[in-house]
């Protein structure tokens, strides 16, 4: 079974390693759901792609580990959930257990992942 047979069509997911949150379209995890496929920066019009429920990943995309908190048939829906638990997950996480860039500030756009050799210390 695949990861788009398990989950409806959309997917709120913690990139873990970066300390964000994002919707994609279910059939971008992996099929043990451990990994997303990410449209790497080549990719054009990203975030048309991660609204449409039908986009496949490619090979401009790249994979990063997530964990899974739930899915959504609707996209919009998906999205209004994804911000009240980065709320909620902001309000959890303190100073000593975040990566700098997330405390105290918007997130950034939601398709745009950080590089590994950012000024973040990533």
């Amino acid at each position: 079974m695949t990861a788009e047979d398990r989950y409806k069509n959309f997917v709120i997911l913690h990139f873990e390693k970066d300390n964000r949150f994002a919707v994609v379209p279910s059939n971008w995890l992996s099929s043990d759901s451990t990994e997303c496929a990410w449209p790497g920066r080549k990719v054009k019009n990203p975030l048309d792609l991660q609204c449409d429920p039908f986009s496949l990943p490619d090979k401009n995309f790249k994979y990063y580990k997530v964990k899974v908190h739930k899915s959504y048939d609707d996209y919009d829906k998906a999205v209004r959930k994804s911000e009240d638990l980065r709320t909620k997950h902001d309000v959890d996480t303190t100073d000593t257990d975040a990566s700098p860039h997330t405390v105290n500030q918007p997130p950034p756009p939601p398709i745009i992942p950080v590089p590994e050799s950012s000024a973040f210390g990533g």
